[in-house]
């Protein structure tokens, strides 16, 4: 391990507590090891291998024998979770663009019966 872990926690921790602290040590040390993260956490080496195998499905990390390491999907999910929403009414304008270029069709006088279809989205002007 390239860094050393912090000091022990005292208390037990929520399991999501827990799993978001296994990522930070991910995230600082690039592997961390089942027995440093079971000292660590203060738990059992069970609850640690559990809680790497949800982390690891999640898409966080990438298990590996007797620890695990720091996986970029899981990272670049939360990238594009984030990139989602900077400019989000600029990108929204730009997806109602298209729908003010054209004018709405007429109804049809050949098919009498046919509904009236008007558009609703978030684009109506």
């Amino acid at each position: 391990m390239q860094h050393a872990m912090p000091d022990k926690l005292s208390d037990a921790l929520r399991t999501e507590d827990r799993r978001e602290r296994i990522i930070e040590a991910l995230r600082q040390n690039d592997a961390v090891t089942v027995a440093d993260l079971s000292e660590w956490l203060n738990v059992s080496d069970v609850t640690i291998r559990k809680d790497l195998q949800h982390l690891e499905d999640q898409g966080y990390l990438t298990r590996v024998r007797g620890g695990a390491v720091f996986s970029g999907r899981g990272q670049l999910e939360l990238r594009f979770a984030a990139r989602q929403q900077i400019c989000l009414e600029e990108k929204r304008r730009i997806a109602c663009a298209p729908s003010n270029m054209y004018a709405p069709a007429l109804p049809s006088t050949s098919t009498p019966a046919a509904p009236s279809i008007r558009w609703r989205g978030c684009c109506a002007t």
